[in-house]
């Protein structure tokens, strides 16, 4: 056989081979199921929860006794600041939940501290809400109150009360005699509201 024929042959066979490896190629790519990896993060904002009372953070410091002062307004029967029988006195706890993304519900337990020279007479009488109505306490030493989304600071004021009934009038004269002083107790409880 002529060389010059076999070289075409050669040449030929060698063209249907690349046209046959793209055709598969294209056929392949053509009618493939398609398959793709694709890794991600997805990132979750973690809500805040840096409640403030009385400007300290109640996370690195439980006890805000330093930061409450009761107030006893005085009147022509009595000075300021001190507690006399039938007087009415308040404190205030400042809540700044700016920092809070979750609404919460706060519970105000008092009680008499057993240090108070104060004991039987000594009542939280009541609390308002951002300067609004005085709502009573009968018969009991905790309320609750919840604070939305929406409010960065709330303020709660607590009423506190000598009882003056008049029944313990000897006690009442001892105390004012030998002076001391009221102490009282006061938990606050946060839960997030679900």
């Amino acid at each position: 056989m002529d060389k010059n024929l076999i070289t075409k042959k050669k040449a030929f066979l060698l063209l249907a081979c690349i046209w046959l490896i793209i055709s598969l190629s294209v056929v392949q790519t053509t009618y493939a199921k398609y398959v793709t990896n694709l890794d991600a993060n997805a990132n979750i904002a973690i809500s805040y929860w840096n409640i403030l009372v009385n400007n300290q953070n109640i996370a690195e410091n439980p006890d805000i006794s330093a930061t409450m002062t009761a107030v006893f307004p005085g009147n022509e029967f009595m000075k300021n600041d001190v507690i006399v029988p039938g007087a009415v006195g308040y404190f205030d706890l400042n809540i700044d939940s700016s920092n809070v993304t979750v609404p919460f519900t706060i519970t105000v337990t008092t009680s008499v501290n057993e240090n108070s020279s104060l004991t039987m007479d000594f009542v939280v009488s009541g609390y308002s809400i951002n300067n609004g109505e005085i709502i009573e306490l009968i018969d009991t030493n905790s309320f609750s109150y919840d604070i939305s989304l929406d409010a960065d600071s709330t303020i709660i004021r607590i009423y506190t009360t000598w009882l003056d009934d008049g029944l313990d009038s000897v006690e009442d004269t001892a105390l004012g005699i030998a002076g001391g002083t009221a102490i009282l107790d006061v938990t606050l409880n946060f839960e997030q509201i679900i």
